[in-house]
């Protein structure tokens, strides 16, 4: 059903189109170098509503995935070997004190609202498209943090904040080596379960495209929240564009990726290396078949 197939090489050097920052907090250190020249600069003037839209009305682009807040670290090899993280790979943590013991240790970097879906959003926003965002954010610190950056860029997101709970807000911690390779240690939190009652038959019909991120599979509804909006979408044919995720969750969900890649999605995009995990191959014609 993959009409075309997007090499999502990764441009961004350090984090890839997966992770790009969406924003980067005022005051952050900027001897980060390389990391540090993939943020974008967003004006913070600009409102949720700078197009003029609300969720009823036309969009570009629909994205839905995880809001996270990326807890942005430098570190060498031997940190990774020693937190026992798989280098370049997404691994789920144990708790939300697991990243806080870990990124304690590492003293220069920054705090910036990222997800895959939501840095597509504000890609599509800040080439003049129209894009709305549909994840879930606590009431607490990081959900203000996400929910002021991403509606700056121009990006439309309306969904009500969750009650304050122990889950929190997803945030994650990005490690950055000096080859500016990106290794993840990721909280879930309240992004663990995206509510299908955000995703409406009205909003699908109304927007061009869905964007889905792959790291929607690490949720427990997944399968019921991708068959509702492949069912609306289908439904005022709209096109599904789906982002293969890192490799560490390809292989937790590589079945379930590979029926919805072959059922559901439109437009796929993946880099080389996600690509030829996905079909356990060693060439892209052999992907590409």
């Amino acid at each position: 059903m993959v009409k075309a197939v997007v090499d999502a090489g990764r441009s961004a050097p350090v984090l890839g189109p997966g992770r790009t920052i969406a924003s980067r907090r005022e005051g952050a250190p900027t001897s980060l170098g390389q990391v540090e020249s993939a943020c974008w600069a967003v004006p913070r003037t600009v409102g949720a509503h700078y197009w003029g839209l609300t969720l009823a009305e036309q969009f570009d682009l629909i994205a839905i995935g995880h809001a996270i807040m990326d807890i942005v670290r430098t570190c060498d090899d031997a940190f990774l070997r020693h937190a026992g993280l798989p280098k370049g790979g997404m691994t789920i943590a144990e708790s939300p004190e697991q990243i806080a013991a870990l990124a304690a240790q590492l003293t220069a970097g920054f705090e910036v609202s990222g997800g895959s879906a939501a840095n597509v959003a504000v890609g599509m926003a800040s080439f003049g498209g129209r894009a709305g965002f549909v994840g879930r954010v606590a009431e607490d610190t990081y959900g203000r943090m996400f929910r002021h950056d991403i509606r700056g860029t121009g990006v439309v997101f309306d969904a009500p904040s969750v009650a304050l709970s122990a889950k929190g807000t997803s945030h994650a911690l990005v490690l950055v080596t000096p080859d500016g390779t990106r290794t993840m240690l990721t909280h879930l939190g309240c992004s663990a379960g995206v509510d299908t009652h955000l995703i409406d038959a009205e909003t699908i019909a109304n927007c061009r495209m869905v964007y889905l991120e792959g790291y929607l599979f690490d949720c427990p509804n997944a399968k019921a929240m991708l068959g509702r909006v492949d069912a609306m979408a289908r439904a005022k044919q709209r096109k599904i564009a789906f982002c293969l995720p890192a490799t560490s969750c390809i292989d937790r969900h590589r079945a379930a990726m590979l029926s919805v890649v072959r059922d559901r999605v439109d437009v796929l995009f993946a880099n080389e290396k996600e690509i030829l995990s996905l079909y356990r191959v060693h060439t892209l014609d052999e992907a590409l078949k």
